[in-house]
């Protein structure tokens, strides 16, 4: 009997090391408390034996904004280099976890142009005979993002931030949902509240 927990446990442990996310940060300030939320669910998602790779975009390799005359001659070259190296770490992902604070009741550019041009069509999804085919259906997303407003007054416009992911991306693609948490009211919270914050990211890591 304790041979065959033995390798049950063995074999979890095998399962789980082959699990790898791939979080988004998207903030110009590296000591900002995005990259703290993005580091914290690496913490907690290590302790559950995956493979964690944080991906910030302001240091990454800049992609040029998507920019084509006619669909079928979309501007390549140097681009289709840097879009197969991405669409690669997207593949390898089995959860993207997308970090980022929110400006103008949206993502930053720099992290909306990383989607436009990663998640293209015959890559994330397709059409077949007019109907639309989702192809991501092994993989899940989740989202953190931070806020000076309050979160609830995002409810009286419809969660804006909340339909960019959970629709417009993941549900588009067939991600699985993992959540979506906006951490409001940011520069009234305190060290403890942050702290607690942080706490709760790397205790939330999802089971893949």
């Amino acid at each position: 009997m304790q041979e065959n927990t033995q390798e049950v446990k063995k074999e979890i442990t095998e399962k789980d090391a082959e699990k790898n996310i791939l979080i988004v940060t998207a903030h110009p300030a590296s000591s900002g408390f995005t990259h703290k939320i993005a580091v914290a669910y690496k913490q907690g998602a290590e302790l559950k034996g995956y493979k964690v790779e944080i991906l910030d975009l302001y240091k990454a390799k800049r992609q040029a904004f998507f920019d084509f005359e006619y669909k079928d001659k979309i501007v390549c070259d140097r681009e289709c280099e840097t879009r197969k190296e991405m669409q690669d770490k997207i593949m390898l992902a089995d959860e993207l976890v997308f970090v980022s604070p929110m400006w103008w009741g949206t993502v930053p550019a720099i992290m909306k142009n990383w989607i436009d041009m990663n998640f293209t069509s015959h890559f994330s999804h397709k059409y077949v005979d007019g109907k639309l085919v989702k192809m991501l259906h092994e993989k899940a997303g989740r989202v953190y993002m931070t806020s000076d407003a309050p979160a609830y007054t995002y409810l009286l416009v419809l969660n804006p931030y909340a339909k960019i992911f959970a629709f417009n991306l993941f549900w588009f693609v067939g991600m699985k949902n993992n959540g979506i948490k906006l951490y409001g009211n940011f520069r009234k919270r305190t060290e403890e509240e942050k702290c607690k914050f942080l706490e709760m990211v790397r205790d939330n890591v999802s089971e893949l």
